[in-house]
């Protein structure tokens, strides 16, 4: 999309602020952003600061910190518990580290019930190589979206782009088409 811009205003879009909506976050596009050094502000998910929200009853990777130190990955669980790996393990042409918790450790965890829903259940979390490889980018992206010019530019564009898809769907009544034939 920005080198769509780019493209069609031939101009340097470096300086410009982007602030997009997090359906584009990906690793990609942020590893993208910061190599051209563009001033995208980039949520990962609807939180304070981009942050993602905990959703349903489980807790999953995502629920989780994430901390690299040399060549260890570590998983730390919201009950505290930290998780160390080394290898990626592939599974359909991605490459994933796999995080097991120790059972004995969450007995006086209050949410374990979220971890364990069934006694005989093994817990195991899956986080994406390239998540790890982008870790750096993405709490940078994380702390520029909670600072007060993010926070800003975040407001700016919700002001801008929302109200113009609400009032397509609210009063032209535009909520579901075809993109069937040429008719």
């Amino acid at each position: 999309m920005i080198e769509e811009m780019r493209n069609r205003t031939g101009k340097d879009l470096s300086r410009t602020g982007i602030g997009v909506d997090a359906g584009y976050f990906s690793s990609d596009n942020i590893r993208y952003s910061h190599e051209q050094d563009f001033d995208v502000y980039l949520p990962e998910g609807t939180g304070e600061a981009g942050v993602r929200q905990w959703r349903g009853d489980l807790i999953r990777s995502r629920d989780c910190r994430l901390e690299i130190d040399g060549d260890i990955r570590h998983l730390i669980c919201p009950g505290g518990q930290v998780m160390e790996v080394l290898k990626t393990k592939e599974d359909r042409g991605n490459y994933f580290y796999r995080f097991y918790p120790e059972k004995r450790y969450c007995r006086s965890f209050r949410l374990r019930s979220r971890c364990y829903p069934k006694a005989n259940t093994q817990k195991g979390f899956s986080v994406k190589k390239e998540y790890f490889d982008n870790l750096l980018l993405r709490e940078k992206m994380t702390q520029k979206l909670s600072s007060e010019q993010g926070k800003k530019r975040m407001k700016d564009r919700s002001c801008l782009i929302e109200h113009v898809l609400g009032e397509k769907k609210d009063i032209l009544k535009f909520r579901r088409f075809l993109h069937r034939g040429l008719e």
